[in-house]
């Protein structure tokens, strides 16, 4: 699951006060150490998949996203990995659906254990459910 930190450290302030700023880890960084990581993993012929991370709830802040899902997919095309898309799915949820997925009392957007069930699960039901173990 990647690049959420990556695109965070391109903002500034406190929120709900933030600003894109740049400066932080770029986008062709982010692209060159995921694709490396499933190049190690398939060297190693481990199954590699790429999850998308889900939307955070400063999202209208980090307005790269777009850019950010798109590397993910070039990843994807040029190592022949797997993909979930973890950020679309939980988007097509109700606001009460998705803040069920969130720690309630963090503004940023981590998630619940209810949160890593449904991405264990999302992961089953694509028959992939050793790719994300919930803590």
């Amino acid at each position: 699951m990647g690049f959420t930190n990556d695109q965070t450290s391109n903002i500034t302030g406190t929120y709900p006060s933030l600003v894109w700023a740049g400066g932080g880890i770029s986008l062709a960084t982010t692209k060159a150490n995921l694709k490396s990581m499933v190049q190690q993993a398939q060297s190693a012929r481990a199954r590699a998949t790429l999850l998308s991370p889900p939307p955070i709830r400063y999202e209208p802040y980090l307005t790269q996203s777009a850019a950010y899902l798109a590397m993910l997919l070039e990843i994807v095309a040029e190592t022949g990995c797997e993909y979930m898309d973890v950020y679309t799915r939980v988007n097509a949820l109700s606001s009460g659906g998705q803040d069920a997925l969130y720690i309630p009392t963090d503004l940023l957007g981590h998630w619940s254990g209810v949160g890593h069930g449904f991405c264990a699960e999302m992961c089953a039901e694509a028959g992939n459910e050793n790719c994300f173990a919930p803590f």
